[in-house]
């Protein structure tokens, strides 16, 4: 009579050469029938610079022109509440039982006026975020008709890095990820035609 460990190692051996066979054929079939891929087209588009100046265009800083004097004057008013309050709290003596209430009011103005910052800076982000998809969807046209099938956002290798401060030249970094591509696959000068934007 065979000893049960023995048993359970022909077993597991057994296994574990049936498992190997069968992921060998399988990939092997798997292989025959995946066809190659595709190959791979890059270009590159400095969305930065259309974006900035589609945020230029005159249209655009009348719309945010008209935005900053429908909000301008709710958010003059609401620090104004706010200034009355810290001026009323300077007024009056810690043990004034009216302190509990003007603090309350300046409680909830502070949070109205944050609410309404919120509401102005989503607006504002808003009109960039149009500009971005503007430039986005004719960059992918254009690469469509011209058989990319990939585009990167890259500011060009030739234009200097300017910056005075750490924040803005790490951003310069980030807007230049790719560090080589031949000139004949930038579209940016393509996609600023196809937006009337002059780079």
């Amino acid at each position: 009579m065979r000893n049960p460990a023995s048993i359970a190692c022909l077993c597991a051996a057994t296994v574990v050469l049936g498992l190997s066979l069968v992921l060998r054929d399988g990939n092997a079939a798997l292989g025959q029938q995946t066809p190659a891929p595709a190959p791979m087209r890059i270009a590159t588009v400095d969305v930065y610079s259309i974006v900035d100046k589609l945020m230029q265009s005159a249209e655009s800083k009348k719309s945010q022109d008209d935005l900053k004097a429908k909000w301008e004057p709710r958010l003059e008013g609401l620090q104004n509440d706010l200034r009355k309050v810290d001026a009323d709290l300077q007024a009056l003596p810690q043990n004034d039982p009216r302190v509990q209430d003007v603090m309350k009011t300046g409680r909830d103005k502070q949070a109205e006026y944050d609410r309404a910052v919120q509401d102005y800076e989503a607006l504002s982000s808003r009109q960039l975020v149009d500009a971005y998809t503007s430039v986005r969807d004719a960059a992918n046209r254009i690469a469509t008709t011209r058989g990319y099938t990939h585009v990167f956002v890259n500011r060009p290798a030739e234009r200097p890095i300017d910056t005075k401060n750490l924040g803005n030249t790490l951003q310069e970094f980030f807007a230049r990820p790719v560090i080589k591509s031949p000139s004949g696959d930038d579209l940016t000068r393509d996609v600023a035609a196809e937006l009337k934007v002059e780079i």
